[in-house]
């Protein structure tokens, strides 16, 4: 198995060497960024007044988003390649691969006084898979589909996501030849999300809610959900200053509680690095994970798991 493993990863770990070689900043010929990306409340408080051109008000297919994507929530839709050591309460542990891939694309931009103030339109879509990599086949346990259209909305250092989304589970079929004790559940459905956060300096804070409109099983419906970020440029670290192949030391905890659990906490922690790009809005993270709460995951989410490992992070 740990020669199929191997396998599996030297070509992510070739591709990690690349990111990671020393390269110089990038950046136009005054030194200041190319490009503003409204996600971070650094670079919106230095956003330029907008153009009064009513026509201007309104932009097509934006690049960026005005809400940015909560770094700690394991349902957060992006690009995501993860090894886990997942320890249920009723089975034995195992080791896990968690893929993510999810994408938010802007759509229409409402303009404020500010390119980073106003409101905007997306559609969202992401897989969530779950694999045993401890099986000999490395089995699918699970995915999970999602497809929403979530509405950003920014005013200086306070932004928000009321996102509208339907999901789908299933189990893999794989998982299921090798366990006939196992029932499939057939679990459907559509979820009213608002989030509000908060951007001071190096930290975020945000909350918010959730009620589900249509589920099937008849699950309770509520849940709450909140957490905290944070973000800081290695420079101003000086035992990690001198680290040129990172640009940041990033922080995240996020908690959920559902109305289905009694309202048990769930709890995720990420910690690592961020490389990023000022010819580009995309960034890359390396972070190291751990998870303690009701499984996040479709088809087993009245199982309690405690996961811990190591993930890469394409995109944003």
């Amino acid at each position: 198995m740990f020669d199929r493993f191997s396998a599996l990863t030297r070509p992510l770990a070739a591709l990690g060497v690349l990111l990671l070689l020393p390269s110089p900043a990038l950046s136009s010929a005054d030194g200041s960024p190319q490009t503003l990306d409204c996600r971070y409340a650094m670079d919106a408080a230095d956003a330029p007044p907008a153009d009064e051109s009513p026509a201007r008000r309104v932009r097509r297919f934006p690049r960026d988003d005005l809400f940015r994507p909560v770094l700690a929530d394991p349902k957060q839709p992006q690009f995501v390649i993860s090894r886990q050591r997942v320890v249920p309460d009723q089975d034995g542990d195992f080791v896990a691969g968690w893929v993510v891939y999810g994408e938010t694309f802007g759509i229409r931009r409402y303009v404020g006084d500010r390119p980073c103030d106003g409101v905007q339109v997306n559609i969202q879509g992401g897989v969530f898979a779950q694999f045993n990599l401890s099986a000999p086949s490395y089995d699918l346990l699970n995915s999970d589909y999602v497809v929403g259209l979530p509405v950003t909305f920014r005013r200086g250092d306070v932004s928000g996501r009321f996102r509208l989304y339907h999901q789908s589970s299933h189990l893999g079929d794989e998982f299921l030849l090798g366990s006939p004790g196992v029932t499939r559940v057939n679990l459907s459905f559509e979820d009213a999300e608002l989030l509000i956060s908060y951007d001071w300096r190096a930290l975020r804070a945000y909350g918010g809610a959730a009620r589900l409109i249509h589920r099937e099983p008849a699950l309770q419906n509520l849940r709450w959900q909140y957490g905290g970020e944070f973000r800081l440029p290695l420079s101003k670290l000086p035992r990690q200053a001198r680290m040129p192949s990172f640009d940041y030391f990033v922080a995240g905890v996020d908690f959920k509680q559902f109305q289905q659990h009694g309202y048990a906490v769930d709890s995720s922690i990420k910690v690592g690095y961020e490389l990023e790009s000022d010819l580009s809005d995309r960034r890359f993270r390396l972070l190291f994970d751990f998870y303690n709460g009701f499984n996040p995951f479709g088809q087993f989410y009245d199982r309690h798991i405690k996961a811990i490992g190591v993930e890469v992070n394409f995109g944003f």
